[in-house]
């Protein structure tokens, strides 16, 4: 059973399960001596303030916030078919079709679901905690990537300037458009592969404020970690899904179980 997600979202109220679940509960990440050149705190010990959660149970957990359109060459919606928890998870697909028209919201392959925090309880200031679970099957060739989870200051619809967290064609899970846009300048970075189908827990450190950080893990392992240059402070925007540059033509993601906190100060 596949349920899409349409415009109907855009008028179904705003539903936020906050519950007290084991989803919501972050899981212990590994400790490393570029967290610290970077400033980023034990998040072990951080106190933290649940901002959003969803299990992708529901069109309605997105409240208004922008859906990307379906096309011939992506499509998305909610599924059954792979789910770490619950019944339903967020699916992204290429069909394997090249477009005969650019992508609507192109020119790269957009799948997805946006989450505008501004408009689901309140932005996350200062530092935010974020995770998520993935199932990806993709082949990358030497020039393309596959997006995991996309962040901006910014709360238009331009979405400049982004930090985005990327599975590379050389397997790695890094960060990306740091410190500044169109950059890579990392402190940290693994050369351990990311695991391919089966579900992978990612989470990602992010600080917006002037000569901030961001972080990210697989299962609790350090993979990648940058400063960020040039930004507000304020993360307003972040979407997950399939999100790939255009001539890749084959690959399916799923996203299930994510949780975004505040840490507070």
């Amino acid at each position: 059973m596949r349920v899409r997600l349409g415009r109907m979202m855009a008028a179904v109220a705003i539903v936020l399960s906050i519950a007290s679940t084991s989803c919501t509960v972050p899981l212990p990440l590994e400790r490393a001596g570029a967290l610290d050149t970077l400033g980023i705190p034990d998040l072990g010990a951080a106190r933290r303030t649940v901002m959003f959660h969803t299990g992708f149970e529901s069109v309605g957990d997105i409240g208004s916030s922008h859906v990307t359109p379906q096309s011939e060459t992506t499509r998305h919606g909610l599924t059954s078919e792979k789910v770490h928890t619950g019944t339903l998870a967020h699916k992204g697909w290429l069909t394997g079709v090249a477009p005969t028209v650019p992508e609507v919201d192109g020119p790269n392959h957009r799948g997805y679901p946006t989450i505008h925090l501004g408009n689901l309880g309140g932005e996350c200031r200062d530092a935010c905690l974020v995770e998520l679970w993935v199932w990806i099957d993709v082949t990358l060739v030497p020039g393309q990537w596959l997006s995991v989870g996309t962040f901006t200051a910014d709360t238009s619809n331009q979405w400049l300037p982004v930090v985005t967290v990327n599975v590379g064609s050389d397997g790695t899970l890094s960060v990306f458009h740091v410190p500044s846009h169109g950059m890579a300048e990392r402190e940290f970075q693994t050369t351990a592969p990311f695991p391919m189908r089966r579900w992978v827990r990612v989470s990602t450190y992010i600080d917006l404020r002037p000569d901030g950080a961001i972080a990210t893990w697989q299962d609790g392992t350090l993979t990648s970690a940058a400063r960020i240059e040039g930004t507000t402070g304020t993360l307003q925007q972040v979407h997950f899904g399939l999100y790939a540059p255009p001539d890749l033509l084959s690959g399916v993601i799923y996203n299930d179980d994510l949780t975004i906190w505040h840490l507070d100060p």
